[in-house]
């Protein structure tokens, strides 16, 4: 049951990273257009979140400003990595743009638990136990994280036309980073020694929520304003009401993928149930842009993408 909801997660999210495109390639990759999808998901899963805890028949209790604080710092990094991956879709496409978000947000933080926290996973392997015995699985999973560090770097190439700009290799770099400086901040706030000054889940979904409107709502407005002032007109509007259906339904397929993955990490390791979140969506996802958005992958790319794909199975 709990590998399906894992798998069913990943689905979800495939499924949000073709919107979170349809959305780009309708509306471009400038700051106000991430902007404007950033502070409408955050709207979204606020209330989508806010109505399950109220559901839940929960008490709110006292918010912590360690947690405040934890979600504030992973909203700006979001914004960010979001902003970046927009520019990233509109030059390399959308199998890019998860290709560096989803090992981003698994290798950052393997490798900082490893070397910060002292944090090297569970003595043997979970899937392979005869082929991995006691004593083997750090150097697999160190293997592993080299082997997506290859499939990374090889996947960093150019689009099939051979065309990026100065700015396609920060965009891959930034997006890794970001994403994996919020799933350190997640498992910092995660941390046993953390619990007694941290809120519970839930409630810090929906803090980190509201953060993601109030922190971006008057970047919005400075943009705007911005926009106005230099007179700027004609062909890069800033999104309208046209894109909230599309801003809705990524926002309830991130929560569906975002619950289907906390159900699955009440009964899963980390290290069964991020590798399969990772290689699926890359495999997926690579898939999706083929079919729906007729990206053609070069063999570099391809090849990168399923050497990240086959380095997962080393961290179950």
């Amino acid at each position: 049951m709990y590998y399906s909801a894992a798998f069913s997660a990943v689905v979800l999210l495939a499924a949000c990273f073709c919107f979170t495109k349809l959305y780009q390639r309708n509306n471009g990759d400038s700051p106000a257009s991430a902007v404007f999808f950033n502070v409408g998901c955050g709207v979204a899963a606020f209330l989508i979140f806010g109505a399950a805890y109220l559901i839940s028949g929960r008490t709110p209790g006292p918010v912590s400003g360690f947690s405040v604080l934890i979600a504030a710092l992973s909203v700006v990094c979001s914004g960010l990595y979001l902003l970046c991956g927009f520019g990233l879709m509109a030059e390399s496409g959308l199998s890019s743009y998860t290709l560096f978000l989803m090992t981003g947000g698994m290798l950052v933080p393997y490798l900082f638990g490893m070397i910060f926290l002292g944090e090297y996973g569970q003595s043997e392997s979970l899937i392979f136990p005869a082929l991995l015995p006691e004593g083997l699985m750090l150097p697999a999973r160190i293997a592993g994280a080299v082997l997506m560090t290859v499939g990374v770097v090889l996947a960093a190439g150019r689009r099939g036309d051979g065309k990026t700009s100065k700015w396609f290799y920060p965009l891959c770099a930034a997006v890794f980073l970001l994403n994996g400086g919020v799933s350190v901040l997640s498992k910092l706030h995660q941390l046993p020694e953390n619990s007694s000054r941290a809120v519970d889940t839930l409630t810090f979904v929906i803090i980190t929520s509201l953060l993601k409107a109030l922190i971006f709502i008057p970047v919005l407005l400075i943009l705007k304003a911005k926009k106005k002032a230099s007179g700027e007109n004609g062909t890069r509007k800033l999104p309208g009401l046209k894109s909230v259906p599309l801003i809705l339904v990524c926002a309830l397929l991130d929560a569906g993928s975002y619950f289907l993955q906390l159900t699955g990490a009440s009964h899963l390791p980390a290290s069964v149930l991020y590798p399969i979140v990772t290689g699926g969506s890359l495999v997926l996802t690579a898939v999706c842009g083929r079919l729906f958005f007729g990206e053609k992958p070069g063999v570099r790319k391809a090849t990168g993408v399923v050497i990240c794909f086959i380095s997962t199975f080393f961290f179950l």
